[in-house]
């Protein structure tokens, strides 16, 4: 999950999206299928900003 590079605080949200919408330090592996729509919410998303998900 990376926010936008002009951001300081959230250029980089070093975290892995889980399956339940939360962040956390190891990767979570879901087809597309599985993964469907996820929400996600953490402490450290500003709601507020852009973020670009890479696969």
């Amino acid at each position: 999950l990376a926010g936008m590079a002009n951001d300081a605080v959230v250029s980089c949200v070093s975290s892995y999206v889980q399956a339940d919408g939360s962040l956390a330090a190891n990767p979570v592996f879901r087809t597309p299928a599985e993964w469907g729509t996820v929400h996600i919410a953490d402490e450290t998303i500003r709601p507020s900003a852009n973020y670009r998900i890479r696969g």
